[in-house]
């Protein structure tokens, strides 16, 4: 892989290399250029149109380039995208400049590549010299800035010779590479290095000049790197080296949305997506177990941290305030692991009430409300003293009491509100144990407004209000106790 300074000083954002960058002179060739995002950096992003992203590849050909500098005396080739989502041609008929550009907005993860082939490139007559190697030059144009490195590609002569490559280079644990190679001259070709028996797989030379050949090669699980030798055998023996490298695992995007930074809802969900390199297994441990996942998903997965933290409770008094996400990608050497911690918001109670009142001042019927209103660790407790129970992530449990056998807690027994005429409303309210109460809402300017109750209406009350909105009134009360509690009222206003 090549990632060089360019002329200007700038780095390239992505490595590049060739396919086989070791060619015979006067033979017909298929170049693979691959553009890879390191697995160190970041995601790239492409974005299409006339002035979008490209990468512009110049080939080093006449009237520029002529003799040993120049690759090809023709431009009488194709250049074909062999990745989804990327297009590649040429700039205009018989240019010798390249471009490849995304289809549509494309991302690129590290450790993934785009590649391009150029078929059936007829190779000029002329060899490389130690002052003259044709150079292929690349410009990036990502985002903001551009930067230009160059690929040399030797020519080599009509002599035997054998050039080897491989795809990929670099492997995870029982994964398997292939090896390439082109000749000339010489009847067979061995390649030699494998771990079984025979340690020497003989292929013989066959089709049109550079002959061409491949086999399936492997690292053995417990090297770090296997060295094959390809030896061109004839009336003089040639050889040429690729080393295969057996890369340990490594995890190059584990994030979610929302980011981990922002505190969830007990029952929200979040889309949590990864990619690993060079993985043989991925496991997910998540507050309820540990499980089996793809190395790789093709778009984000769904989980809900508070309820996954719920589930893994000890008792209903000890639910953990946080739900932490490990991944682990397995394979040659120490296993990857990254991890993602949510913390998990409190359960609000919106109220708990009587929902009818008669003239007697009899209250029946309770009901409650919780934010978020589905959460399952809640307990209500009937009898002459109500009791409503509310299990809280990383918090104590959440208590109120309802009903005339209890005189310590504060108490919202009752808060309704009644249509008047126009478009206003008779809130209204009773209340037990308290010592202070006030409404608070927020007004059409999204202000804070509020009304402090006189005591001698605290127990039982009323106000009038006239929403231009969907508003909701909440009655803060505290109680003799010292406790605070809050009901909420939404008012939807008249239309």
């Amino acid at each position: 892989m090549c990632n060089e300074l360019s002329e200007n000083g700038s780095s390239t954002i992505l490595q590049y290399s060739i396919n086989p960058n070791q060619v015979i002179i006067a033979t017909k060739n298929d170049l693979t250029l691959v553009m890879m995002n390191p697995d160190t950096g970041s995601t790239v992003s492409f974005m299409p149109g006339p002035s979008g992203d490209q990468i512009q590849i110049i080939v080093p050909a006449p009237p520029n380039q002529t003799g040993a500098a120049a690759l090809t005396d023709t431009i009488d080739f194709t250049a074909q995208s062999l990745t989804a989502g990327f297009i590649a041609g040429q700039q205009s008929p018989g240019s010798s400049t390249f471009i490849v550009q995304p289809i549509g907005q494309q991302q690129l993860l590290p450790g993934q590549a785009i590649q391009v082939q150029f078929q059936a490139v007829t190779i000029n007559s002329t060899p490389s010299t130690s002052q003259n190697t044709p150079q292929i030059e690349i410009t990036e144009f990502i985002g903001d800035g551009d930067a230009t490195i160059n690929l040399p590609v030797q020519k080599l002569p009509q002599q035997p010779h054998i050039i080897g490559w491989l795809d990929p280079w670099v492997v995870g644990q029982a994964a398997q590479s292939t090896v390439y190679w082109q000749s000339y001259g010489g009847t067979s070709v061995d390649v030699i290095g494998f771990a079984g028996d025979p340690a020497t797989k003989n292929f013989p030379v066959q089709g049109d000049p550079p002959y061409p050949g491949n086999t399936q090669v492997t690292v053995p699980t417990t090297d770090s790197q296997r060295t094959y030798t390809l030896r061109l055998n004839g009336r003089s023996q040639q050889t040429t080296s690729v080393t295969l490298t057996q890369h340990k695992p490594a995890i190059t995007v584990f994030q979610s949305t929302p980011n981990q930074q922002t505190p969830v809802s007990p029952t929200d969900t979040v889309q949590i997506i990864w990619h690993t390199l060079y993985t043989l297994y991925a496991y997910l441990q998540t507050p309820t177990g540990n499980t089996r996942v793809a190395p790789d998903l093709s778009g984000p997965k769904p989980y809900t941290p508070g309820l996954d933290a719920y589930k893994s409770r000890a008792d209903n008094d000890h639910i953990p305030g946080f739900a932490t996400y490990t991944l682990q990608a397995a394979g040659y050497g120490t296993p990857a692991t990254s991890s993602i911690t949510f913390q998990i918001k409190p359960v609000k109670i919106l109220y708990f009430k009587y929902a009818q009142v008669d003239n007697q001042g009899k209250f029946s019927g309770l009901i409650y409300l919780l934010n978020p209103k589905d959460w399952p660790g809640v307990n209500l407790s009937a009898g002459n003293v109500n009791q409503l129970s509310v299990y809280q992530p990383g918090a104590p449990t959440t208590t109120l009491w309802l009903g005339d056998g209890d005189t310590v807690h504060p108490q919202v027994k009752f808060f309704n509100a009644t249509a008047e005429q126009g478009s206003s409303f008779k809130l209204q309210w009773y209340t037990a144990n308290l010592q202070s109460l006030t409404l608070v809402w927020l007004d059409a300017n999204s202000q804070q407004q509020s009304y402090q109750v006189p005591s001698n209406q605290i127990a039982n009350g009323t106000y009038t209000v006239t929403p231009t909105k969907d508003t909701d009134y909440t009655l803060q009360a505290t109680g003799t106790n010292g406790e605070t509690i809050t009901s909420t009222l939404t008012v939807k206003a008249s239309s």
